[in-house]
């Protein structure tokens, strides 16, 4: 991905080639990511109004909120903070994050994301209960997938 003013440009990498309908998915998932479904108008004319977001939209023109509402994330969120001090349940997202988010750079900034479904529901338990240190959880995570 790559930014210029108001400009977003999204190269993506597959492979092999993608049918059709696949690349229709990818292109809605990708709009749908970054907010180009939404409509903001009502934000905008409330936020010229507001001391503080007066100052962000003439910051961050055309911003959105992207993903937010991603179900998959609110289950991870929930199984590792179960039964868990702060602490651990902090090491246990850093840890998902490390051995299984997914890695994108966007204007020289990286960002991880948490995982898909898809990709934590192919993925033997034994190796998150390992390697992202989740214990009995593991089991859960992969079966919520």
């Amino acid at each position: 991905m790559h930014a210029k003013k108001n400009q977003i440009s999204v190269r993506t990498f597959t492979t092999s080639p993608l049918a059709r309908k696949d690349a229709d998915d990818l292109w809605d998932r990708v709009l749908s990511g970054l907010g180009a479904d939404e409509d903001i108008s009502g934000f905008y004319q409330f936020a010229r109004n507001d001391p503080v977001l007066k100052k962000a939209i003439a910051d961050y023109p055309g911003m959105r909120i992207g993903f937010l509402d991603d179900i998959f994330g609110g289950v991870i969120l929930a199984i590792l903070h179960q039964m868990a001090p702060i602490g651990r349940s902090e090491q246990m997202m850093e840890k998902v994050l490390e051995h299984v988010g997914t890695g994108i750079s966007f204007d020289g900034n990286d960002v991880i994301l948490w995982p898909r479904a898809e990709e934590i529901a192919d993925l033997n338990p034994g190796i998150l209960r390992k390697d992202a240190m989740l214990g009995y959880r593991a089991e859960r995570l992969v079966k919520a997938a």
